[in-house]
């Protein structure tokens, strides 16, 4: 019998409680063109959530809403709140409309909305640093082509999340602490993730990823083992092991959040605890310029064939 194992590179998890649909891509231009599309069958997604493409007919809507959490935590994150409006009080949702290309590239950057006193600034600052240091998007998808697609990303500007003393740790996080107790040393997202080692000669961020993801994979497909049990049983699913990987690249705190059962979860276990044994350390993830500590989610599908 022949046993396939498909190995999904990253997942994150967030614990925010900010509403997900302030950030859809709420189309604002009817009547373009055709060059420049408002609508496609799959709009364009921030990335982070690859893994979750995995062919199966409801990925994409996993991918999107995942996609979603994931803008939503850098967007919160990175803001700063104006001075200006933070001493007026100033409140309400800047838009910011931007093209995201074919190859998953941020161009066109405009703002069609901001409540004033620096907000609309601060939105364009943020969409700018999307643009520079985050991955490509995931483009939209219309007739099986890949296409250019109008995206308008609402900003929710809220003073009392920042109006308390800004020196706490959940402050520094925008009001989305990783764990609850957490002393906002451990991030969920970054503006540069923690990356597989093996790719640091490698030019830019994007290319080292990418690289870093195929390494991943390599060594998931060179070292497991289906456990006995679960082949037995014909036991197939998603594990998940979550860890962290410090300022100096090391995996620790490893534990499983989803077990199929059968041993899957074990043997995911396994894998963690063999790449923080033999391999060289990661490339920590890096916020403003240092590498911070960043929990990372591990997902390894096992599947029979």
């Amino acid at each position: 019998m022949k046993y396939t194992y498909l190995f999904l590179a990253m997942l994150f998890s967030f614990g925010g409680t900010a509403q997900t649909d302030t950030l859809l891509g709420l189309p604002l231009m009817p009547g373009d063109t055709g060059q420049v599309l408002t609508e496609a069958e799959r709009m364009p997604l921030f990335p982070g959530c690859e893994a979750l493409e995995n062919g199966e007919a409801d990925a994409y809507q996993q991918m999107k809403a995942c996609a979603d959490q994931q803008m939503l935590e850098f967007v919160y994150r990175t803001m700063k709140y104006p001075p200006e409006a933070l001493a007026k009080k100033t409140e309400g949702t800047a838009i910011v409309s931007f093209i995201v290309e074919p190859d998953g590239r941020i161009t066109s950057v405009r703002l069609v909305r901001g409540p004033g006193d620096g907000c609309g600034a601060e939105a364009l600052r943020i969409v700018d640093l999307m643009a520079k240091e985050v991955a490509p998007w995931h483009p939209a998808v219309y007739k099986w082509d890949l296409v250019r697609v109008q995206f308008n990303l609402p900003i929710k500007f809220y003073t009392p999340r920042f109006a308390k003393d800004l020196s706490t740790p959940s402050d520094v996080l925008m009001g989305l602490p990783v764990m609850a107790g957490d002393t906002g040393k451990i991030y969920k997202v970054t503006q540069q993730m923690p990356l597989f080692p093996g790719c640091g000669d490698l030019g830019f961020y994007p290319e080292r990823k990418r690289c870093a993801e195929t390494k991943m994979i390599e060594f998931i497909y060179g070292n497991i083992e289906y456990p006995p049990e679960a082949i037995a049983n014909g036991t197939e699913g998603m594990a998940v092991v979550s860890f962290i990987i410090e300022r100096d690249g090391r995996v620790t705190s490893a534990r499983i959040v989803r077990d199929p059962g059968d041993g899957c979860g074990a043997e995911a276990i396994r894998l963690v605890d063999m790449m923080a044994r033999e391999e060289a350390p990661w490339n920590a993830g890096v916020q403003n310029g240092e590498a911070v500590r960043m929990q990372f989610n591990l997902p390894v599908k096992f599947k029979l064939d």
